[in-house]
């Protein structure tokens, strides 16, 4: 009998990654440009989504949360440990992490109250790492990215003979 079970049993379905946990502002009437904000390691979806307002304040701000719990209301979109050499992350969770924004910009474009053609990404830290990844190996799904405070994976490899890059504002530092 035992064996009959296990013959018939339905065989196990890898399970679905969750969904991303989000924020979103009010839409205006109509398609709005939208702004989807990225935080860095050990913050939340609120974290910059008051920032995203004041500087896109006709856009729906969209404070998007990373999939790795690190504590209460803490979470990264990748492991990375800080050494003397400078840090070092888990480039396959990165990726993970990668794609999954870049599902859910997406999804994002198809809603019809956002305006496909001006969809932003506003990253900090690991928001920042991410949202250059997705600017040079997507750049069709975004119309601009600003990186506060991010660095360039070592690993990554641009979009070949692509005709139009997104717009890119780049801040670092104190000056």
């Amino acid at each position: 009998l035992l064996l009959l079970f296990v013959a018939c049993r339905k065989p196990a379905v890898a399970p679905t990654p969750p969904l991303l946990e989000s924020v979103r502002s009010e839409a205006r009437a109509g398609k709005a440009p939208a702004l989807v904000v990225l935080h860095g390691l050990g913050s939340n979806e609120r974290d910059l989504f008051q920032l995203g307002q004041v500087v896109a304040p006709d856009a729906v701000v969209i404070g998007l949360r990373a999939p790795i719990v690190r504590g209460p209301n803490s979470f990264s979109w990748f492991p990375v440990q800080f050494t003397p050499q400078g840090p070092v992350h888990d480039a396959a969770e990165a990726e993970r992490s990668r794609v999954r924004i870049v599902e859910f910009v997406r999804a994002l474009r198809e809603d019809s109250g956002i305006d496909a053609d001006r969809i932003t990404l506003l990253g900090f830290s690991q928001g920042a790492i991410l949202s250059e990844a997705i600017a040079l190996t997507e750049p069709e799904l975004i119309s601009g990215a600003v990186l506060i405070s991010g660095r360039t994976l070592p690993e990554l490899k641009p979009a070949a003979g692509v005709k139009m890059r997104p717009r890119v504002l780049v801040l670092h530092g104190t000056r």
